[in-house]
């Protein structure tokens, strides 16, 4: 294998790792932290989990002690169905993608139908890739691979990915997966002539793995509405698999919905396309594909790649005018359910050396133990429409770079709009925005986190049975219409994902 003249994807361009969060308190669990870690248990004690037990006075204090909403541990992860074509340039010297508003192409085996994966839209991921048995479900073998590699990696390591030769990506939300298992591929949006990374299986010893994820050379040409009130259970390859639905539309759609808030967010590098690399040989006078397809400043620049950014807010303690708010600069990831903080900006808040508690992170070359996990007391997000407050928000402190000189704090996930549609709206070219939506009813009903809606969960919301926002027993995680009582509509929304797979 000959290695790319790329020396290889920073952290923050695929993170292939996987969680374990361990503590007192044990619970299975299956979630992704920032671009498919991979969150495989809770373990956090018992004292600082408020669901975990009917109300006592600590938990009262609490609730009183939070006057703005708490975000879960986790949020919402974007799962799409990704399918393949042979649809790429043949001009010479053109390694620019082409958008495809519809699905184009010839499959590279059988059935674009059948021959799907589910993977996520992935904001927080500087390519499009695909792991392990992926590549032969899409067909992305022999004659559709290149001899070039690129490394990736994160924690504890890396592995060399193949770059393939240019193909055509194409996804759509898990909505068009009829309950036969079949793709309507008259939904599918995508682009050509487009080289992604294809990894060797990538997994835990939990048996979780990386299956596949569209990144900013995709998703930065797009709009897309991520509907958290309108979750789709879909059973494919023997798995279930359950997200907000997504819909991926053009840039000026009519049916872009309309939401009351929106936080700006810009490219950390300037782009107006997105390309792979390629080198002409003088011996062969044949092109070679150097880099995959990356955002590009031009055509037959080199690409580096790119991810949205915005600035938050964040204090530990009261905020007040000797304690003010301080500005974190984070990356907006829909591929993580969950936020990051970095070291250096925990030192900047002055955060404690002891954490609330701790996880283990599962990455390519192994484990890492005892990962902190800190509550800020208080983060608000400047919106038009009105700023977003949050109390005891969590976050990871892993450090992280961008590898582009620039700085960052932190990873903003989807725990903080776990009960909220949004719609991620870029634009290379001028203003993009995160659009959110009012509270919404939503599919987290899974209270302690453990993958699955069941008798824990009921005692759970039993507890909180017949209150209201003042008293203690009120647990706001269990309101779903967030009017302030716990009563039979939201009763009959926690039935709804009753022993939801």
């Amino acid at each position: 294998m000959k290695k790319a003249r790329f020396q290889g994807l920073n952290l923050l361009s695929i993170l292939l790792l996987f969680i374990g969060l361990f503590g007192d308190v044990r619970a299975e669990a299956t979630f992704r932290l920032n671009a498919n870690m991979q969150v495989t248990r809770i373990n956090k004690p018992a004292a600082s989990e408020p669901y975990a037990a009917v109300s006592t006075v600590s938990t009262a204090e609490h609730t009183l002690a939070t006057p703005h909403p708490v975000p879960p541990l986790a949020g919402f992860s974007p799962l799409v169905a990704i399918t393949t074509s042979n649809k790429r340039s043949f001009e010479e010297f053109n390694p620019e993608h082409q958008l495809e508003p519809m699905y184009t192409g010839s499959p590279l085996i059988g059935s674009a139908a059948e021959n799907y994966i589910i993977g996520v839209f992935d904001s927080g991921a500087m390519v499009d890739l695909v792991a392990g048995q992926s590549q032969d479900m899409l067909g992305i073998v022999g004659p559709y691979l290149t001899d070039r590699t690129m490394p990736i990696g994160g924690v504890g390591g890396q592995i060399d990915a193949l770059i393939s030769q240019p193909i055509g990506m194409f996804a759509a939300g898990l909505e068009a997966v009829d309950p036969n298992g079949t793709l309507d591929v008259s939904q599918l949006k995508g682009h050509s002539n487009t080289c992604i990374l294809v990894s060797p299986e990538i997994s835990c010893d939990t048996g979780e793995a990386i299956t596949g994820v569209i990144g900013t050379p995709f998703v930065s040409f797009y709009t897309t509405v991520i509907e958290n009130d309108n979750p789709q259970t879909v059973y494919h390859n023997n798995t279930y698999h359950s997200s907000p639905n997504v819909k991926i539309l053009q840039p000026y759609s009519g049916s872009i919905p309309e939401y009351p808030r929106r936080f700006s967010m810009e490219l950390n590098t300037p782009a107006t396309t997105a390309s792979y690399f390629q080198l002409f040989d003088i011996d062969t006078f044949e092109t070679t594909v150097e880099s995959p397809t990356m955002l590009s400043l031009y055509a037959f620049s080199i690409p580096f790649g790119g991810v949205f950014m915005t600035t938050i807010y964040v204090a530990e303690g009261q905020p007040d005018p000797t304690n003010p708010p301080q500005p974190m600069r984070v990356m907006v990831d829909t591929g993580a359910q969950s936020s990051i903080i970095t070291p250096a900006m925990a030192a900047k808040l002055s955060l404690p050396l002891t954490p609330d508690y701790t996880i283990d992170v599962c990455g390519i070359g192994g484990t890492t133990t005892d990962v902190p996990v800190y509550e800020i007391d208080y983060v608000r997000i400047n919106a038009l429409g009105g700023a977003m407050e949050f109390s005891n928000a969590p976050f990871v402190m892993l450090d992280l770079s961008l590898g582009d000189g620039g700085t960052l704090d932190g990873v903003l996930g989807m725990n903080f709009f776990w009960n909220r549609n949004v719609i991620f709206q870029p634009e290379l070219l001028g203003s993009s925005f995160f659009h959110v939506s009012d509270p919404v009813l939503y599919g987290h009903a899974d209270f302690n986190h453990d993958g699955a809606v069941d008798l824990a969960d009921f005692a759970i919301f039993a507890a909180a049975w017949k209150s209201q926002s003042p008293d203690e027993a009120y647990n706001p995680a269990c309101d779903f219409y967030m009017d302030g009582h716990i009563d039979e509509k939201d009763f009959e929304v926690f039935l709804l994902h009753w022993l939801n797979p």
